[in-house]
């Protein structure tokens, strides 16, 4: 990882559990803006269990409006 900018061809996923593969596909469409997950596969709960897809959410939330945005959300619940 370099200021800024994530390498992900240096990433090596052999052996990765599917949570693992799924979250580093969600990575690399947020940095890079390239669709690498569906929106059918985010609405799979065999691919995406709960946990997961929230994670993802506020990943999304962070990257649009700040992570001020997913903090009030976490006080407010």
């Amino acid at each position: 990882m370099q200021e800024r900018t994530i390498d992900y061809s240096r990433f090596r996923l052999h052996g990765a559990d599917l949570d693992s593969y799924a979250t580093f596909c969600v990575a690399k469409e947020l940095c890079t803006g390239k669709p690498y997950v569906s929106l059918s596969e985010l609405g799979d709960p065999e691919l995406f269990h709960d946990g997961l897809l929230r994670l993802i959410i506020h990943a999304v939330l962070i990257s649009r409006h700040g992570v001020g945005t997913v903090l009030k959300e976490e006080v407010e619940c």
